[in-house]
């Protein structure tokens, strides 16, 4: 810095500029430096991004949702970028037969709004405000005797044990309509529910009955049942398009329901109900499990994440020019678009090994809109060491992306 006064010392000597006006000049200067020198540090910390971004993902494995700011992640301390939001056994604890909000999965943020939505397997739907501090639960799973159609008691996985009682609504997407101020979630089901179980008959009064699809309002209210039968069994998760007032939803094949693997589409009113794209290995069509969708609205592009197959996928809103963008992943699961600056951005929790090797483990991560350029934002080992164990690794499932 005295090296620096002491050239524009020498410019003013040279007649370029009055002498009297050094002093305020070179005050302006030392007040615009920490400006300048942040904007030389950041220069290199993302290509293309104009504006920082923050991610959201839950974690759920670790009842977890946390953040970090996408540039920061990109510089050299990126262990230092990740924030906890908030810990969702917090909201929902433990307690004796129930095992409280321990699996957070799909994650959407109104920055504008002041809200983080996020479903969770057992205890339904709930808010956090940006600041982790305050949660309401706006669509609640209430425990309820299990329908004498699924032949209780049943396994849930994630309790180890029979149980005689509902405590899995499984609702897996979640997305906002942030003009309309409206909420859309599902599909719901319980958990590997038996064929021919009342839980999938749409006219059983049962709650979480019928894989169905709702709106409400953000706060949960005006709750509006879109549809019905809009999976054939093990739920995918669910994907807007605005725009063109469609939703898109995965319906994928499980080993209690082996159907053949389709991706749904339907209009934001629940009216025309279509197979999008029937991808169960038949007639050169691939075999993918469809299970999070995300709309390139303008572009009349569709992206979608196949879990078994380690992939992800691209096709047009008319149905045509399927292609596969990227291969070899760790079981990407949830995933959203940054189409001002050419990225996706995706989960990988690491559920199977792809292609048979070795799983690298759970991440945050994206890439190019075309497959091109993959990074793996954030891992285990960016956490401290002893965060994780062999059990509950690292294991990112939703993912949400905001402007700063």
């Amino acid at each position: 810095m005295k090296e620096l006064k002491t050239r524009f010392q020498k410019y003013v000597d040279s007649g370029s500029i009055a002498s009297r006006a050094v002093e305020s000049v070179w005050r302006y200067l030392l007040l615009l430096a920490p400006t300048l020198f942040l904007a030389a540090l950041c220069a290199g910390c993302g290509q293309g991004n104009a504006l920082s971004r923050r991610v959201y993902w839950t974690d759920v494995l670790n009842h977890k949702i946390q953040r970090a700011d996408v540039n920061c992640l990109r510089g050299p301390a990126a262990n230092a970028c990740i924030e906890t939001v908030l810990d969702t056994l917090s909201v929902v604890p433990a307690e004796t037969g129930h095992p409280g909000a321990k699996s957070p999965n799909s994650v959407v943020v109104d920055s504008d709004g002041g809200w983080i939505y996020w479903s969770e397997f057992w205890t339904g739907i709930h808010r956090t405000t940006l600041d982790g501090l305050s949660t309401q639960t706006i669509v609640p799973t209430r425990r309820m005797p299990i329908h004498d159609s699924w032949f209780p008691p049943v396994y849930l996985p994630g309790l180890d044990r029979d149980t005689p009682e509902l405590l899995r609504a499984d609702i897996q997407g979640i997305d906002i309509d942030p003009v309309n101020k409206r909420l859309y979630f599902g599909p719901d089901h319980p958990f590997e529910s038996p064929l021919g179980s009342k839980y999938l008959n749409p006219n059983s009064d049962l709650p979480f009955a019928g894989a169905c699809i709702w709106s409400s309002n953000l706060d949960g209210s005006l709750r509006v049942k879109l549809l019905s039968n809009s999976v054939d069994g093990f739920p995918g998760s669910l994907g807007l398009d605005l725009t063109n007032r469609k939703m898109y939803w995965g319906s994928p094949t499980s080993g209690g329901y082996p159907h053949a693997n389709r991706l749904m589409r339907a209009d934001l009113s629940g009216n025309n109900m279509e197979t999008f794209l029937l991808l169960d290995g038949s007639e050169g069509r691939p075999w993918l499990d469809p299970r999070d969708v995300a709309v390139d609205e303008a572009a009349g592009r569709v992206y979608f994440t196949s879990a078994y197959t380690n992939s992800i996928w691209r096709v047009k809103a008319d149905g045509t020019d399927l292609r596969q963008l990227l291969r070899r992943l760790d079981t990407p699961q949830n995933i959203v678009l940054d189409v001002a600056d050419g990225k996706m951005y995706f989960a990988e929790v690491s559920h199977n090994v792809p292609d048979g090797t070795q799983p690298r483990g759970g991440a945050v991560s994206r890439a190019n809109l075309n497959g091109s350029g993959y990074e793996r934002l954030v891992t285990g080992s960016s956490f401290p060491a002893g965060t994780f164990t062999a059990d509950f690794p690292f294991a990112p499932n939703g993912i949400a992306l905001v402007p700063r």
